[in-house]
Formats: C-alpha cells, structure tokens, sequence
C-alpha cells in the first residue's frame, strides 16, 4: 500500500467542506433574496466562517417549499418542493427558514420544525410576538437555536446589538420608527402630497400589501415592539398593554398644523423605563420637530435610538424593508447558527 497516497486521501477528506442544508420555506420577496444572496456570496460566506471556525462549512439550501401553482422564476425545478413534510421529514436538513409569513402554518411548521431537531429562522414579526415567548421556549426544550434578526428593523443588526453588545448595559429607553411602509407614506405628506396621494403611492410602488391595516393600524410596529421588549426585559408585553394608534386618524388640518409649526408626523414606536423600573410601550403618530433624530427619517428607512446607562445614546438606521435588505439579516442569522454548530 502506498502510504503516501493514503496521507494524501486523509488529507483531501479534512479539507472536504460540511454541508448545512437549509430547507426554504417561501419563495417570494425575502426568500428569494435571501436564495440570491446565500448562492452569490457562497464563497465569501465559506472563507468568512474557515477564518471564524477554523473549518471548511458551505451552506446550501437544498429544497425550497411553495404552493402547488406556485412556479417563481429563479428557483431551480429540482429544490421545488410543495409538501413541508419533505423538508421536515429530511433528516439531512439542518435548517428550517420560515419565510411564508402569517401566523399558521407558519407557527406550526417552526414548532415541528424543532420538535424534529431542526433548527429554525425566521423574519415573522406576527408569529413571533403572538407566541408570547413560547417559541424560544420550544427552542430551549428542543435544545436548537431560534433566531429573528430580520423580524425588526430589517438589515438593521438591532436585536443582534441587543443580545450580544449591549448585554452588559442597562437599557433605559427604545425610540424609533420601526414600520417602513408608513414611513414611506408620512415622508410623502411631508413633501406636500395628502395622506391619500401619499398612500395610493405606496400601493403601487408595492410597500403596502392589499391588506394594509397591519402597517396603517400600527400592528406591524406593535409586534416589532414587543420583540425589542422581550429581549429588553425578558418578557413579552401583552398585546393589550401596547398603547396603539396608527396613521389612518391623522386628519388633514392634523398635517396642515404640523407644516404650520415646522414639524412632520411619523409613526413612533416607544418603550420607556418609569420610575418603578417598568416598562411601558406605545406606538402612535407624533408630530415631531426638526431637531428630533426621528425628522430626517425618510422613505422605506428605519431608524431606533437606544438609551442605555453605559452606552448612553446609540442611533441605529438602514433599511426596514426590500428583499435584498431584510436577506443579509436572514442570512447573517442562518451563518450565525452555523458557526455556533462549529464552535460548541
């Protein structure tokens, strides 16, 4: 036997990349992102965890989930698949990345998800905060990671800040506008369009979905609220708890008197610490001056301002929607579990 093409062969088998197999499940706006994203940056992502780990790792999204008349342009026929249960049956399947929004089955296929081991991402603000806490929960209990990086503020790395930079600070305050379609709206108002102008705009640019009252009614930002109070504090606040109002009361002589006075309205989302070291959370509009951080929110943008003890103010803007914004935030959660893998 020759010896030397035997250490040759133990070679090549150490430098033989693990796979992480990712199981999509949606195709459209951030999934699809978050598929263009993952394929054309897969060598920077492998060089980037070699240097973090010390370990060849590619990942690769092997089947995608979408509706039986569902055929999307750009996804390959062979990772088409339209029953969950062949990724959640797929024992080769690491990763589960819930990207079909609502609240079930979404919910239910995380929930199954982890119960078989698998570890889950997602970007669903709605299922996140309804659950209540019970999906980390079912995270712990399962022992798999459950990461959301992009259910808040988009690209924006706000929870990841949270979780791991400021984790030795106290948090006093979290002021910011975290819904990027109002934004878009309020920005338009502010440049001289009416409410109505501003929101048939937003329609047919495609930042409103043919449901709006998630975005206009305040919803959408209340869950993400909830999302920072819980890592804030450690518990979800009720629903019921969540001072909200959205936009669709804002009258025009409410807009004629903010530009009489210099000020533009935004849709402000707010969780303040009170003298007895509790929260209280809000999300209303405000008519803010133009010497407030929150003024020169424009557009899609989102911009949250933290108040902490050591830190003191910390001012985090980008982009709180779009598929390739929100997908570096569902990609950089899917490296993250990987690298964690590794590591341990």
């Amino acid at each position: 036997m020759d010896m030397k093409n035997v250490e040759l062969n133990k070679q090549e088998i150490q430098e033989l990349p693990q796979v992480i197999k990712v199981g999509l499940l949606g195709f459209g706006t951030i999934g699809s992102g978050v598929f263009t994203v993952l394929n054309n940056e897969r060598e920077l992502i492998t060089r980037r965890l070699y240097k973090a780990i010390g370990r060849h790792v590619e990942i690769q999204i092997t089947k995608v989930l979408v509706l039986p008349d569902e055929y999307p342009p750009g996804l390959p026929t062979e990772l088409r698949v339209t029953d969950y249960n062949e990724i959640l049956n797929d024992a080769s399947i690491d990763i589960v990345v819930e990207l079909i929004g609502g609240l079930n089955p979404a919910t239910n296929f995380m929930i199954q998800a982890m119960e078989k081991g698998k570890h889950v991402v997602t970007a669903n603000k709605y299922a996140i905060f309804t659950a209540q806490g019970a999906l980390e929960a079912k995270a712990d209990e399962t022992d798999v990671h459950l990461r959301y990086e992009a259910a808040v503020g988009g690209a924006i790395p706000i929870l990841r800040s949270i979780n791991e930079g400021l984790i030795g600070d106290q948090i006093e305050s979290v002021v910011g506008i975290l819904n990027g379609s109002t934004n878009y709206i309020l920005t338009g108002v502010k440049n001289g369009k009416t409410l109505e102008e501003a929101l048939a705009e937003a329609k047919q640019n495609g930042y409103l979905e043919a449901d709006p009252s998630a975005d206009l009614e305040g919803y959408d930002a209340m869950h993400k609220l909830g999302i920072l109070g819980y890592l804030i504090t450690g518990q979800y606040p009720a629903a019921s708890s969540i001072e909200r109002e959205g936009i669709e009361k804002i009258t025009a002589e409410d807009i004629e008197n903010a530009k009489l006075n210099g000020q533009a309205y935004k849709l402000v989302a707010r969780a303040t610490k009170n003298a007895d070291g509790e929260f209280t959370y809000s999300v209303k509009p405000e008519a803010l001056n133009p010497d407030h951080p929150l003024y020169h929110t424009e557009g899609v943008l989102n911009t949250i301002l933290i108040t902490s003890k050591y830190a003191k103010e910390l001012v985090f803007t980008g982009y709180g929607a779009g598929s390739l914004e929100t997908a570096t935030a569902v990609t950089g959660d899917i490296v993250s579990i990987a690298r964690d893998l590794h590591i341990c």
